[in-house]
């Protein structure tokens, strides 16, 4: 997979703390249920940035805010789109790309 990094999400984060929370999530289906603070940011999340096809999601912490993984399939790949939660914003940091 090949990761991008947002310019957005540059100014939130250190990309060595996102980068060992995202190798130590666990990933879920998504069918399932979450807590109520953390389904509807992935919810938002999902929405906002039109992420389709959605079958995983990881939860993991980055200086005590909430980082989300969602797992998307588009017709030319699969993209593992990564949010952090800092409780007033959703701010997407980076995502992983694996073409089919």
């Amino acid at each position: 997979m090949q990761r991008n990094w947002t310019e957005v999400g540059r100014h939130f984060c250190n990309r060595g703390e996102v980068e060992s929370a995202i190798s130590s999530a666990k990933w879920v289906e998504a069918r399932g249920s979450f807590p109520f603070m953390q389904g509807e940011g992935i919810k938002t999340a999902i929405q906002q940035l039109g992420i389709p096809k959605v079958s995983h999601i990881a939860l993991s912490v980055v200086d005590s805010c909430g980082l989300y993984g969602i797992r998307g399939h588009y017709t030319n790949g699969t993209a593992e789109v990564w949010v952090l939660d800092r409780g007033t914003e959703l701010v997407p940091v980076c995502s992983d790309f694996e073409a089919n």
